[in-house]
């Protein structure tokens, strides 16, 4: 009995994996406010400007693919919360630069 009730609850936290993740980036990101609407950030050698960002995702337009490159390429990438906060640093640069 205890080694079903163990084996469902593990069944539960993989099947909720995601969502756990997504709230614990949230709540990383409430707290720690890394940007704000309108910042340049670089996440993964993806670079933009912040659009839109809401409880489990964020949205950036697109930068050239040279880092000298300011010229946006006119797609929107949509960065979920928890990939944002657990799998690789996201720099802020409208705070390192000072300028756009």
């Amino acid at each position: 009995m205890t080694i079903s009730i163990l084996a469902f609850a593990v069944a539960v936290v993989i099947a909720l994996k995601e969502l756990i993740q997504c709230i614990s980036g949230s709540i990383m990101k409430a707290v720690g406010r890394p940007f704000k609407l309108g910042d340049r950030i670089e996440f993964h050698n993806i670079r933009g400007d912040v659009i839109d960002h809401n409880v489990l995702t964020t949205t950036i337009l697109e930068l050239g693919p040279d880092q000298m490159t300011q010229q946006l390429t006119g797609r929107a990438i949509v960065l979920l919360v928890h990939v944002r906060t657990t799998h690789a640093p996201c720099r802020n640069l409208q705070k390192h630069s000072g300028n756009r």
